[in-house]
């Protein structure tokens, strides 16, 4: 049984679209033009996780697949969204 964490989805509307807009500004070109959808949810306040979904084709499959092609972690302020999700390499010592 799933466990309810309080997040709500984003359903389409103009903040749906805003955040939309502003996400497929930080993926690449082909994930751009070759998304299938974007869930966007409220994890509190201000703050909202966003997923990317991409199909694609296994070799073995005529049926398609889907996987997240980029996640982030988000923070709005003043109808700005910033990527607050962490991308550090670590440090070779």
């Amino acid at each position: 049984m799933a466990q309810n964490n309080g997040s709500k989805v984003v359903k389409k509307g103009a903040l749906y679209e805003s955040l939309c807009r502003q996400v497929l500004e930080w993926v690449d070109e082909d994930v751009r033009n070759n998304y299938e959808s974007i869930l966007i949810t409220n994890t509190w306040g201000n703050r909202y996780r966003i997923n990317v979904y991409q199909k694609y084709y296994n070799e073995d499959s005529a049926v398609p697949s889907y996987r997240i092609a980029h996640s982030y972690f988000c923070h709005l302020v003043a109808d700005k969204l910033f990527n607050e999700t962490l991308h550090r390499q670590p440090k070779l010592e």
